[in-house]
């Protein structure tokens, strides 16, 4: 009696041990790059705003980006799972600022990245 129950046992700890919740609804492009590879491809005094714009899209912020100097990009992923019922919270928040010039080249940058 007791061998049959161990099955069954079994698997509803396999089952409940690899269980995971993703939410990417506010994840961005740029949420594809690191933090090196930020600072490779957007070089202060000389990435303009074309070159941002073909690389991460339009900002979230502002949305009448055209005639600004500062553009915000946020990008946010809840990544949290529960493995062999050990909770594992992998979420990222990356957050940069871009200031432009005039002349519309990029003047200075500033790259956060929240981790928990």
């Amino acid at each position: 009696m007791k061998m049959s129950k161990c099955p069954v046992i079994f698997m509803f700890f396999l089952l409940v041990g690899c269980a995971s919740n993703i939410d990417r609804t506010k994840v961005t492009a740029l949420d594809q790059y690191t933090e090196k590879t930020i600072k490779e491809s957007l070089i202060v005094g000389s990435t303009t705003k074309k070159d941002v714009i073909k690389l991460l899209g339009r900002p979230n912020s502002p949305e009448d980006y055209n005639g600004l100097n500062v553009w915000f990009y946020n990008s946010k992923k809840t990544d949290r799972r529960v493995i062999f019922l050990i909770p594992v919270i992998n979420d990222r928040n990356q957050v940069l600022e871009l200031t432009f010039n005039d002349a519309k080249i990029l003047k200075d940058m500033k790259y956060q990245e929240l981790k928990q």
